[in-house]
C-alpha cells in the first residue's frame, strides 16, 4: 500500500510539474527533500540518544526503580488485576515515565513487556481491563517534556522551539483525565 502511495505522489508531482512548466525543478526538489530528511533524522537520533542515555544512567543508578515504585503507588489503583505483580507494574511505570518525558521510542519495549506480562498473569486471550487502561494511558500519553516535538521544531529552524510546551502539557493532561474517566466508566459498564 505504501508503495502505491509513493508511486502516486511521484506521478502526480511529475504531472503537475509538466502542466505548470516546472518539471525541471523536480530532481532538485527531490534531492533537497532527501537532504532535509537526513538532517532531520540525525537531529532526531541525537535527541533520542540523549534521552536514552539519561534513561540508562537512571537505570544504572537505581533511579528508575525508585521512580517505578513511586509511580506504582499512584498507578496501582488503576490496575487492580496486576498491581501486586512487581514485573508488570515496573514495566507499566517505566513505559509511562518514558512517555511522560517524551521518549516514545524508549517507552515501546517497556510497553511490550507490560502487555506480555499482563497477558501471562491474567491468562487472557482477549484484552482485560488492565490492558485497556494501560493502552488508554499509553495513547493519551501524559507529557511533561515534549522532547520529540522540541527536536523537530529545532531541526526545522524554529526561533522558539519550546513555545508549544505549555499547550502540549495542558492538552495531554486533559486527554489523560478524560481517557482514565472513560476507561473506568466503560469498565464498570462491562462488569
Amino acid at each position: 500500500m505504501t508503495k502505491n502511495i509513493w508511486t502516486n505522489l511521484v506521478v502526480l508531482s511529475a504531472l503537475f510539474g509538466l502542466c505548470w512548466g516546472t518539471l525541471g525543478e523536480l530532481p532538485t526538489a527531490a534531492m533537497d527533500g532527501a537532504a532535509q530528511a537526513v538532517e532531520l533524522t540525525v537531529t532526531m537520533a541525537g535527541a533520542y540518544m540523549l534521552w536514552m542515555g539519561l534513561l540508562e544512567i537512571g537505570h544504572q543508578s537505581g533511579f528508575n526503580d525508585k521512580m517505578a515504585r513511586g509511580l506504582g503507588k499512584i498507578l496501582g489503583p488503576l490496575f487492580p488485576g496486576v498491581r501486586r505483580d512487581k514485573e508488570a507494574m515496573g514495566a507499566i511505570c517505566m513505559n509511562i515515565a518514558a512517555n511522560t518525558l517524551g521518549m516514545g521510542s524508549a517507552a515501546t519495549p517497556f510497553g511490550l513487556k507490560a502487555m506480555e506480562r499482563m497477558k501471562k498473569i491474567q491468562n487472557a486471550k482477549s484484552a482485560t481491563y488492565d490492558m485497556i487502561m494501560f493502552l488508554v494511558l499509553n495513547t493519551s500519553s501524559l507529557l511533561l517534556i515534549p522532547t520529540s516535538i522540541i527536536a523537530l521544531r529545532t531541526a526545522c529552524g524554529s526561533t522558539d522551539p519550546f513555545s508549544v510546551t505549555l499547550p502540549i502539557i495542558l492538552d495531554s493532561c486533559i486527554m489523560t483525565v478524560v481517557g482514565i474517566a472513560t476507561a473506568i466508566l466503560m469498565g464498570r459498564r462491562m462488569r
